[in-house]
């Protein structure tokens, strides 16, 4: 699965440039225009941000508050980028309010790949947790329906069905009822036999015979 780069920037032309870039790097990029769609793109968890400085309704620097300040997207690395504000002041400011790196426009192709790649690196175990995450979303999603459908469920054949539903659907399995079934055996407790000594007595008359033979007696 490539990673996936979120790239803000308003100037169609140099967002064209970037996300070329990157994609010829071998990344999946997602483009944004402003502040307001970078911050819903963001909650669908990309890998990384490249933001722009300069947007029309907010400026990156808010932009990357907002990011940092939301548990949702905290973890996301972000890489300020802008033609702009390229002093040293600027570096700081964005580095201050949450970027992990921040790169003065225009910048070499190589260099941004580079910088991409090490921010990356940085972030290895919230970068696999984002891809678990979207690799188990859906079955995630189905066992919490099977849940649902075992609930509404009254008889044991319906349970069995929806559980060989679900089990072909998460494993992919011809035979889900083959295995659900060896695997409810295999946990089946042990049915006990009763000792000979323990069990009544057989009467060899007819059972007629006995209940009125007893009824008559008690008379």
């Amino acid at each position: 699965m490539k990673p996936v780069i979120l790239n803000v920037d308003d100037y169609e032309a140099g967002r064209y440039a970037s996300s070329r870039v990157l994609r010829q790097a071998g990344f999946a990029v997602v483009e944004a225009a402003t502040g307001a769609d970078a911050l819903k793109l963001a909650l669908q968890r990309p890998d990384l941000i490249v933001l722009d400085v300069h947007l029309p309704d907010m400026d990156g620097f808010e932009v990357c508050r907002q990011l940092k300040r939301d548990r949702r997207t905290a973890q996301i690395p972000v890489l300020q980028m802008s033609a702009a504000y390229r002093g040293a002041g600027d570096r700081a400011r964005g580095l201050e309010g949450g970027a992990d790196a921040y790169l003065a426009q225009p910048v070499e192709p190589r260099e941004l790949v580079a910088t991409v790649h090490s921010l990356l690196r940085d972030h290895p175990v919230t970068d696999a947790a984002r891809r678990s995450e979207r690799r188990f979303a859906s079955p995630l999603q189905a066992l919490a329906a099977a849940a649902l459908a075992i609930s509404r469920t009254a008889s044991p054949e319906e349970v069995l069905r929806v559980l060989t539903d679900e089990a072909r659907r998460l494993i992919g399995a011809r035979h889900a009822v083959a295995r659900l079934g060896a695997g409810v055996a295999e946990r089946a407790p042990p049915r006990r036999r009763t000792p000979a000594s323990c069990r009544p007595p057989i009467c060899p008359r007819p059972s007629w015979w006995c209940r009125c033979g007893r009824a008559t007696a008690a008379s």
